[in-house]
């Protein structure tokens, strides 16, 4: 039960710092249908073992679903424009 309250509290905290994280690395879920196939899977089979765990997971898998791919910027900068 204490390992529900720690991952609760972790999702939790994730959540909130998810806007200032690295969008690259998150975007790479929705690359691929498998992963998503895989991810949505796991979603399933984390609100069946634990219901608040699960939500938590799928508030972070929209987000991350929310991610516009064409915004992010990998940081190169653009040097024959000076």
């Amino acid at each position: 039960m204490f390992i529900h309250h720690l991952l609760t509290i972790v999702l939790s905290i994730f959540i909130i710092y998810f806007p200032q994280m690295n969008k690259f690395n998150m975007n790479i879920i929705n690359s691929n249908i498998y992963l998503k196939i895989l991810v949505i899977l796991f979603l399933i089979f984390t609100i069946l073992e634990n219901y608040l765990v699960g939500i938590l997971l799928l508030i972070i898998y929209f987000s991350i679903l929310d991610v516009n791919s064409k915004e992010i910027n990998e940081g190169f900068l653009n040097y024959y424009i000076s």
